[in-house]
Order: C-alpha cells, then structure tokens, then sequence
C-alpha cells in the first residue's frame, strides 16, 4: 500500500499517526482525571454533592433506570420540558420584544424593570471566582481613569 510513498511522506504518515494517537490519550486522561477529582471532591465534601452529584452516584443512577425500563420515560419528559421552555421562552420573548419596539412609551416605562431583571439574573448565576473577578476589573478600570485624569492634568501644565 505504502509502496508508492517517498519515504518522507511514510515518516510524516508515521509522526502524524503517533500525534494522533497521543492527543486522544491525552484527552483520554484529562477526562478521567476531572472525574476523578469531582468524585474525590464530593466525597471529601469539598463541593455540595447533593447539588453537584458525583460520578459515581450518576451511573449508579442510570443502571437503576435502565433496569427498571424508566430511564428512556424521564429522558422523554426532559426533552419534553426543555422543548416546551425553549418555545415557551422564544414566542413570549419575541411578543415582548415586538410590543416594546411599537410602543416607545411601552419600552421607557419598562426600561429599568427589564435592565434590573436581566442584571439580578446575571448575578444570580455568578459564582465567588467571577465576583472576585469582576470586582478585580472595576478597580483596574476605575485605577486607569484615575492615572487618565491626573495625566491629563499634568499635560495641560506643560502647555
């Protein structure tokens, strides 16, 4: 088969089929290595397994399903539910979004519900790490225009 191959294009075939393999190896260990410490991490209670679970009690869970025949009636009214929110979710945005952009009044008057509403969500789902980020950015900003101010004085001395 490789008879027609200079035997530079066979090292290259060769380097390229070692690489391969490496790179699903090593996505084979990363892998394992995150299940690993999300199973040592709930068991040592480092995260809220109750919340979070662990891998072990989900394929625990997933044979008892199986065994039982109802694994296949929850994933049906998973799908189910995340079909009727998802067009739940998009007609009554698009019926909002439509009412807001005929009636400027309509938009003004709801602005700030909207804009406070779409800003707790964002902070609901914020976890310390991004607080801590994004309280970090502000303090650079803020530091920024800080300099930005006191340089601007000092060019209008030297003018």
């Amino acid at each position: 088969m490789y008879e027609e191959y200079s035997n530079e294009h066979k090292e290259f075939i060769k380097k390229e089929r070692i690489t391969k393999n490496a790179v699903t190896v090593s996505r084979i260990i990363i892998l394992t290595a995150i299940f690993a410490l999300w199973e040592i991490a709930a068991n040592m209670k480092w995260i809220d397994p109750f919340i979070m679970s662990q891998p072990s009690r989900i394929v625990n869970t997933v044979i008892n399903l199986s065994k039982d025949g109802s694994l296949f009636l929850h994933t049906g009214v998973t799908i189910y539910e995340t079909i009727i929110g998802f067009v739940s979710g998009t007609v009554l945005g698009t019926l909002v979004a439509i009412v807001l952009w005929w009636s400027n009044f309509t938009a003004r008057v709801l602005d700030p519900y909207l804009v406070a509403v779409s800003y707790t969500h964002l902070r609901a789902h914020e976890t310390p790490e991004h607080l801590a980020c994004r309280l970090l950015l502000e303090k650079k900003k803020t530091h920024k225009k800080h300099h930005k101010h006191h340089y601007d004085q000092l060019s209008h001395l030297n003018q």
